[in-house]
């Protein structure tokens, strides 16, 4: 190169700079999870949920002092995060009803929002459902130290809560003792129908073999207009079960996912009627709970449908330890509930109660507890199908064929 072309790249250099990396450069994927994208689903920018497609978006949304989250979407895109404030480390005593609201896919929470306050008495176990055709979110939970069954509501996104209702009398038979919701998200059928899930207790002695068992059972309470009245539907009999979730079947039919108080596997039943009468609870091989403590709560919740995306897919999120509260792992289901896939591990080592919600974008979140002095602190994941598969599954939309990407329409 002659000294006069050497001065003049120089020249350039100086004046240009070296070339610097994008701001916010889109993470490469592993190469069996995104063939290259069409234009209509290719972006300039990362997504939320991109810079974590190896693993989950994780942020601190209650710090201690809370327990047992819920956690739903409100027509407008908010997230609700619900929780007991725990004034005390205890299930009883001074416990108040709270919830945060996220309006940017769980990134950020806004400030504690009360709820119920019971004074020296605990108001907690909270079942919260949106009603898709009023917008309207109703909130099931229990309050005098779990004696009472209460529900109310939130018009304007969660930011107001009317005073509570006391709807014992319709969702409680008058010799159960222990009485919860949830804990985690309720349901609307394609009905309409309004289906809040909870378990109680039948002291020996009480109620009979068929269809009210002795004993720790779910139950489900539903409304037909809307959260105008409430009644209670049906009683699960068989295995001994404890917190549950209730997800709406292709054809209808709905399924109960349920803790089963010690057995190391999950207890299973379903509804051929609404919620009305229930099949006998048996356990689901497939998923395993800690035998300590009596098992744990757990979710599962509609992810896709094959109307609209090709494939039925159902998720189901628990500590799935044989032992202890530990290893949060989320599965996912393609027969609706018949079996079930291991798919990947939230949270290693101590986690606990949580909720499955799935955001506009169809990636998924997870509220859950995990293990900071006795678990109270409540944490928000944020992931998506490409992490849970590893790239082998994909959203395909059936309107026009085409794949989309993870966390993507």
């Amino acid at each position: 190169m002659s000294s006069y072309h050497l001065l003049t790249a120089v020249l350039i250099l100086c004046l240009t700079g070296p070339a610097l990396p994008a701001e916010n450069p889109v993470e490469e994927r592993p190469a069996n999870t995104a063939s290259a994208a069409s234009p209509a689903t290719t972006t300039a920018t990362p997504r939320v949920d991109e810079p974590n497609a190896k693993a989950p978006h994780d942020v601190v949304v209650y710090s201690n002092g809370h327990r047992i989250p819920a956690i739903v979407l409100t027509k407008k895109g908010t997230l609700l995060a619900f929780a007991e404030h725990r004034l005390q480390s205890s299930d009883h005593g001074n416990v108040d009803l709270v919830v945060k609201r996220s309006s940017d896919g769980g990134k950020t929470w806004g400030e504690q929002i009360l709820i119920h306050d019971a004074g020296s008495v605990a108001s907690g176990n909270p079942c919260p459902v949106v009603d898709r055709d009023t917008d309207i979110v109703w909130l099931g939970f229990a309050s005098n130290n779990n004696k009472l069954a209460m529900i109310t509501y939130s018009k304007d996104d969660g930011l107001n809560w009317a005073k509570p209702t006391d709807i014992t009398k319709q969702a409680k038979l008058d010799h159960w003792g222990w009485y919860a919701f949830g804990p985690c998200h309720g349901i609307q059928l394609k009905n309409g129908r309004l289906i809040l899930h909870g378990n109680h207790h039948c002291p020996k002695g009480k109620g009979s073999a068929d269809p009210d068992p002795q004993g720790t059972h779910g139950h489900v309470v539903y409304s037909d207009d809307h959260g105008k009245t409430w009644r209670m539907g049906g009683v699960v009999p068989g295995h001994t079960s404890g917190e549950s979730s209730v997800t709406e079947s292709s054809d209808g039919s709905l399924y109960w996912n349920a803790r089963s108080q010690g057995a190391g596997r999950r207890a299973v039943s379903r509804s051929a009627d609404g919620g009305l009468t229930w099949s006998d609870a048996v356990l689901d091989s497939d998923l395993t709970e800690p035998k300590g403590s009596g098992g744990c709560q757990g979710n599962a919740i509609r992810f896709t449908d094959e109307i609209r995306h090709k494939q039925n897919r159902l998720l189901f999120c628990n500590p799935a330890d044989t032992k202890d509260r530990k290893d949060l792992t989320v599965y996912l289901s393609y027969d609706e509930a018949k079996t079930w896939q291991k798919c990947k591990v939230v949270k290693k080592g101590s986690a606990s109660y949580n909720d499955l919600v799935i955001l506009p974008d169809l990636s998924i979140g997870c509220l859950y507890e995990t293990n900071d002095g006795a678990w109270q602190r409540i944490r928000f994941a944020r992931f998506t199908l490409d992490w849970l598969t590893d790239g082998k599954d994909r959203i395909e939309s059936k309107s026009n064929g085409r794949t989309a990407p993870s966390g993507s329409r």
